[in-house]
Formats: structure tokens, C-alpha cells, sequence
């Protein structure tokens, strides 16, 4: 898998590389060939059930998830799925804070938030952010440096007592742009609740060579660079450490990604189906049976043509919403349709 490391936080080098080998190490872990995260994009279908052929989406966005926090569980002092006060999110960790550790009073705070957004270039708007923000880590907590603090500032801290560990919430977050906020905004509330100290936040990495690819025919377009399309960043308003993925390679012979986090190949059946003037072979896949190729296709064509004793199924009807039945007694139609003429 392809790691991708956005935005610094102000702690000791030392304890962000920890935590960022083990977040890596848990994504390099993803794999579905060998030691490599290689997707198939290819697209496939499906028959609706009112009637029809549309579009489906084949891999599993859970097999990425899960697959993630199982993962995570195996470094020491880490957590997968994780929930604190009836919020639930991806991973959790305790990391040993390193270094010197520097704290701020509330009267110097606005001054310095003032000035930081004037040293840094950040909009004006941005105070409240800042605020809040250097709020949680220099009055609330003992758990930062000044590393990512311009020098002309460090005047205005004192080194305090470092708390032993850096508590560490991660969400990782494979679905649309909105479910990508609503992440961002746990583990915003994470921390003004003072249950974690820093946020990690896992995305693709952008959506026109990673999300639309391993999810073709969905709106699973949360990627990094959608949200920066929108200033996601104004709505961030903790320490956050940030890593975006991609595959390593996308193959026509790859396997599929199934929910519970293996890896399958959908196999042909015995069946045809015929719409709009287009035969689709029929595969079966998993829970999900039924998804259809049109017979054009290369994974299609390498199950080879209708053969002797295989079964070509009329074209489904387009059906009134009263009609609707389940795919077995559709097929029972289908025989009988048959056996009639």
C-alpha cells in the first residue's frame, strides 16, 4: 500500500515516528497479493430488482476497515474499534510521550494565538481554531513540545512536567466526503472532552486514482483531495496527524475485497442473461449473487462462451414497485415463462 504523511504537530520527533510506525505498519499489512495491496477496478453489475441491469460496487470498503484495526491490535498498547463515552471510532493508543513538554497561561494565550496567526500566513477567521486548539495542548494538557511553534513565540511557554503518554484516537474512513467530516468532528469532540490528546485521521488519498477506482459506481469519494477542495482544515480543531492511501497497483487479475476481510474471485455459473441487446454472464460472489459481465469483458471472455448446457435467461421485465419479488421466485418466473413456450 501506498502511505502518504500530511501535517506536523508540534510533539518530539522521536514520538510522532513511533507513532507513525505504527500506523504505517498497519496499513503496509493490507495486503490481497503477496505483500502488496493490488485492487481490481473492474466494473462490474448487477440485475435491480424492479427490473433492469445497473452498476455495482464489488469490493468491500469493510475488508479495508477491519482488516486495518485487526491490524492495529497487534502493537503493543493499541486498540482497534474503541468507544469512550458512547463514541466509537477506528483505533486508540497510548504512546510515550518523549522530550520536553511546555505549557502556556490563559492571560498570554490570546496574545499568542494573535501573533502565531500573524507569523504563520493563517486567515484571520482562523482564531477561534487556534484558540481552542492551543487551548487543549498548552493549558488543558502537558503533553506537547514547541516544535512546529515559531521561535519568535517560545518566549511565552514554560517547560512543564510531561504527562507519561500521548493518547492517540484514529479514524479511518472509507466512505463519501460527509462521512469524512462527521469523522474529523469525533475526534474533534475527543478531545475537547479530554479523552484523547491527538487525532489521527486515514483517507485515500485522492479520488480520481484511489476511491473511484476501488469503489467504481459509488459515492465513496472521501479522499484528501476532496476535502481540500472544501477547507476541511478550518473545521479541524485538534492536533491531527494525517496519512492518505492508494494501492500499490491495480490488476484485472487481482482478487475482490470481501467485507469480513478476505479476498475472493467471483465464479461463473451456468447462466445468461440479455439486456438491452447485451448477453451478461452470471457470477456468482460471495453473499453478493448475481452480479453480472457483460460477455465483452476479459474476465467474462476468460470463462469462456455460452456453452452446451449452460442456461440463457430471457430479459427480465421492468416490474411496478407492487410486483417486486425476491431473486429466487424471479427465477421461478423465468422457468415457467420457458417451460410455457
Amino acid at each position: 500500500m501506498l502511505i502518504f504523511s500530511r501535517q506536523e504537530v508540534p510533539l518530539a520527533v522521536e514520538t510522532v515516528s513511533e507513532i507513525t510506525t505504527v500506523i504505517t505498519g498497519a496499513l503496509k499489512k493490507i495486503t490481497t497479493t503477496g505483500d502488496e495491496f493490488i485492487v481490481n477496478d473492474t466494473v462490474w453489475y448487477r440485475r435491480k430488482r424492479k427490473g433492469g441491469v445497473s452498476s455495482c460496487v464489488l469490493n468491500a470498503a469493510g475488508f479495508l476497515s477491519r482488516t486495518f484495526q485487526k491490524n492495529l491490535e497487534q502493537f503493543d498498547s493499541w486498540n482497534g474499534e474503541t468507544t469512550l463515552e458512547d463514541q466509537s471510532f477506528d483505533g486508540y493508543g497510548l504512546v510515550k510521550i518523549l522530550g520536553s513538554c511546555f505549557g502556556i497561561t490563559e492571560e498570554e494565550l490570546s496574545h499568542v494565538v494573535k501573533e502565531y496567526i500573524k507569523l504563520t500566513n493563517r486567515p484571520l477567521h482562523s482564531f477561534l481554531k487556534y484558540f481552542n486548539v492551543f487551548h487543549g495542548m498548552y493549558v488543558t494538557r502537558r503533553s506537547f513540545s514547541l516544535d512546529t511553534i515559531p521561535v519568535e513565540l517560545h518566549r511565552y511557554f514554560m517547560e512543564v512536567e510531561p504527562s507519561e503518554f500521548i493518547r492517540v484516537g484514529v479514524e479511518f474512513e472509507t466512505g463519501n466526503i460527509g462521512s469524512s467530516f462527521r469523522s474529523l468532528m469525533k475526534l474533534n469532540i475527543l478531545f475537547a472532552r479530554n479523552l484523547i490528546d491527538l487525532g489521527v485521521f486515514i483517507t485515500s488519498n485522492d479520488k480520481e486514482n484511489c476511491a473511484a477506482r476501488i469503489w467504481p459506481a459509488s459515492n465513496r469519494n472521501g479522499s484528501f483531495t476532496e476535502l481540500d477542495k472544501r477547507n476541511y482544515f478550518d473545521n479541524v480543531y485538534l492536533p491531527l496527524l494525517e496519512f492518505g492511501f492508494a494501492p500499490d497497483a491495480f490488476s484485472k487479475d487481482a482478487p475482490y475485497l470481501h467485507e469480513k476481510g478476505y479476498v475472493f474471485k467471483p465464479k461463473p455459473t451456468k447462466r445468461v442473461i440479455e439486456y438491452k441487446g447485451t448477453s451478461y454472464r452470471i457470477f456468482a460472489a460471495g453473499n453478493k449473487d448475481n452480479v453480472l459481465l457483460p460477455e465483452h469483458d476479459e474476465y467474462s471472455e476468460s470463462a469462456g462462451g455460452i456453452k452446451e448446457g449452460e442456461v440463457k435467461e430471457p430479459t427480465l421485465p421492468f416490474l411496478k414497485s407492487s410486483d417486486v419479488r425476491s431473486e429466487n421466485q424471479l427465477r421461478r418466473r423465468s422457468r415457467a415463462r420457458k417451460l410455457k413456450s
